[in-house]
C-alpha cells in the first residue's frame, strides 16, 4: 500500500465495499475545523449496552407527544411517501445520545428511502433532545459498572408528513 492512501473494508450494508482515502484529497485544516465542531459522545462501557426494555424505562421524559411536535416542527414536506423512519441510538449513563443508526421502511415493512432532507431533519432534531432519563449508572453486575441503553424512535410518515412516534 502506498504511503499517501489507506483502504478500509466497509461491512455496514448488505454489500461489502472498499473505501479508499487519499491523503491529498483532504485538507487538514478543514478536518480540524470539523472535528472541533463535532458533538462529543462516548459510551460509558464499550460493547455492553442494554436494550430499551432492559431494566429501567428509558422513554423520553417529556413524552411522545412532545417528541412528535418537536421533531415534526419545520420538517420538509417534499416527500409523498408513506412508511416509517426509525432512528436508533445509544443513551449513555449520562443521559446523552449518540451512535445513531437508520432504518427506512414502507407500510409493508419493505426497505425504502425518504428524502435526504427529511432524514437529516429527523436526525438533527432527535440529536438535540436532551431530557432523557438516567438509564442507571449501575448495571447490577459487579464486573460491569456502567450501563448504556440502545433505544429508538419510530416515526410514522403519511404522505411525507410525520404523524406519529413510538415507542
Amino acid at each position: 500500500m502506498e504511503d499517501h492512501k489507506i483502504e478500509l473494508k466497509d461491512f455496514s450494508s448488505k454489500e461489502e465495499k472498499t473505501l479508499v482515502f487519499n491523503k491529498s484529497d483532504y485538507d487538514f485544516q478543514k478536518f480540524e475545523n470539523k472535528k472541533s465542531k463535532a458533538p462529543l459522545f462516548a459510551k460509558c462501557y464499550d460493547g455492553c449496552q442494554g436494550e430499551y426494555y432492559y431494566s429501567n424505562d428509558v422513554s423520553y421524559n417529556k413524552g411522545n407527544e412532545y417528541v412528535l411536535n418537536y421533531v415534526s416542527q419545520g420538517a420538509p414536506e417534499i416527500d409523498d411517501k408513506d412508511g416509517y423512519i426509525i432512528a436508533h441510538f445509544t443513551i449513555n449513563c449520562e443521559a446523552k445520545v449518540g451512535d445513531f443508526g437508520l432504518i427506512q421502511m414502507d407500510r409493508f415493512y419493505k426497505e425504502t428511502t425518504f428524502s435526504t432532507e427529511l432524514i437529516q431533519h429527523v436526525f438533527k432534531r432527535v440529536s438535540k433532545l436532551s431530557d432523557w432519563p438516567d438509564s442507571g449508572t449501575q448495571s447490577g453486575m459487579e464486573w460491569l459498572p456502567y450501563k448504556d441503553v440502545h433505544s429508538f424512535l419510530m416515526f410514522k410518515i403519511d404522505n411525507g408528513k410525520i404523524v406519529d412516534v413510538c415507542p
